[in-house]
């Protein structure tokens, strides 16, 4: 799919969000592409709203966020996103019907690979296993939904024989991203063809925008130093502004991206489909840059599909999530 405008953009959203019943649950990062996302859609519909973020997040912000707009009546609660057994119990209880599931990265800065509670590598639980297991959880709820989204938003290599990324002498948080992004758009392939006709699935690289993690103190202070000056130039020469990147989000969610053998809107001539990761039009995973131009990602992956990669991250994720959900620890 060829990038979109902004203006177009803007158009399509206040189209389709007014045009049908919305129930969206954001999950992660709430201080900047998220807030920007949720601002957007508080402006064109912002009926209702559910934001789940981890527990460090100011409680009061999130809830003043969510209220800014008058027909809003946002309900906000805050879990550990580390920590498996949190989301099951918080998913578990939910009912009813969902459309958009938007799943923003925060940016977990381990130097050193550390773990969680339950066995996990902390960045890998927070950025890859608590987001596809909030997602499974809520299949329910989104094949309930006329069609629902999933926008997966985190900025690729993979080490197949070490799914977990638990070898500390490999750890880096360089690697660390490449590895969650291959497993993540495996993943989402498989569960997009497991919801056909009702559930979209979209991983988006939303190229600079500055956010409150570029003041993270456990950056190196190399990095803070030169960021302290480049900032200036960056903002104004190259980064999206806020109110951009959060009508880019959400147009991700429209028609063009739609869930696999979704025909719908057929003969609409309007609108032209996005090619997904497995190269099949309208195939309902994508990987796309926050314009939705999307991106061809199938040399990439061509030698890890032949060789069942897909296969063993599936089966590897689902054993994370019995193993914790039965001993409450991963012991790979």
């Amino acid at each position: 799919m060829a990038k979109t405008s902004l203006a177009s953009a803007i158009a399509v959203n206040d189209k389709w969000l007014k045009a049908r019943p919305l129930t969206a649950v954001f999950v992660g990062a709430t201080s900047g592409i998220g807030e920007y996302a949720i601002r957007s859609l508080a402006a064109h519909y912002g009926k209702n709203l559910s934001l789940i973020r981890d527990v460090n997040v100011a409680y009061e912000e999130i809830k003043k966020l969510v209220g800014e707009s008058s027909a809003s009546k946002g309900a906000v609660t805050c879990i550990d996103l580390l920590v498996m057994s949190h989301v099951d119990f918080h998913i578990g209880g939910r009912r009813g019907m969902l459309s958009l599931e938007m799943i923003l990265s925060v940016i977990a800065y381990h130097v050193d690979r550390a773990e969680t509670l339950e066995g996990l590598n902390k960045t890998m639980s927070m950025l890859y296993y608590s987001r596809m297991r909030f997602t499974t959880n809520l299949l329910p709820l989104m094949r309930s939904s006329e069609t629902a989204y999933v926008i997966s938003v985190f900025g690729a290599g993979l080490d197949e024989n070490d799914m977990s990324f638990r070898n500390a002498k490999r750890y880096n948080m360089s690697r660390a991203r490449t590895h969650v992004i291959v497993m993540k758009t495996l993943f989402m392939e498989k569960l997009a063809a497991q919801n056909v006709g009702k559930v979209s699935f979209v991983h988006v690289y939303p190229r600079l925008v500055i956010t409150p993690a570029f003041g993270n103190q456990d950056l190196p202070t190399w990095f803070r130093a030169v960021w302290t000056v480049a900032k200036p130039f960056v903002k104004y020469a190259i980064a999206i502004s806020p109110k951009e990147i959060g009508e880019r989000i959400l147009y991700l969610s429209s028609s063009a991206l739609p869930p696999k053998d979704f025909h719908a809107h057929a003969g609409d001539k309007t609108i032209k489909l996005a090619l997904s990761t497995d190269g099949i039009i309208g195939g309902g995973a994508y990987a796309c840059k926050h314009d939705a131009e999307t991106i061809d990602v199938q040399a990439k992956y061509k030698s890890l599909r032949a060789s069942k990669v897909d296969e063993k991250v599936w089966e590897h994720t689902l054993s994370v999530f019995s193993q914790i959900q039965e001993n409450g620890v991963f012991k790979g």
